[in-house]
């Protein structure tokens, strides 16, 4: 719930690129594989575009530092990552 009021305080462009970054992290493994083949080139594309819209927003947003997480994720994108559960990437 408090993200959700955080979000509503937020610059919209900060509230967009939030929406595409859980976009991306929903269906990222319908685009790669667990080997990092492609499933769908299409969805890796549209997954590249939006880790792309969400750092151009971010940085709008005035978030340079998390703009740069998600020009990274998209670079993963790029690279065909496999596809990781979210407890595996935590620190």
């Amino acid at each position: 719930m408090w993200l959700f009021l955080l979000l509503a305080a937020a610059p919209p462009e900060a509230a967009r690129a939030f929406s595409l970054l859980s976009y991306v992290a929903g269906d990222y493994a319908a685009a790669v594989g667990p080997s990092g083949e492609v499933i769908s080139a299409q969805e890796l594309d549209e997954q590249q575009i939006f880790a792309g819209d969400a750092a151009q927003d971010l940085r709008a947003a005035g978030a340079p530092d998390l703009a740069s997480l998600a020009e990274q994720l998209g670079a993963r994108i790029g690279d065909k990552a496999a596809p990781q559960p979210a407890a595996a990437r935590a620190p």
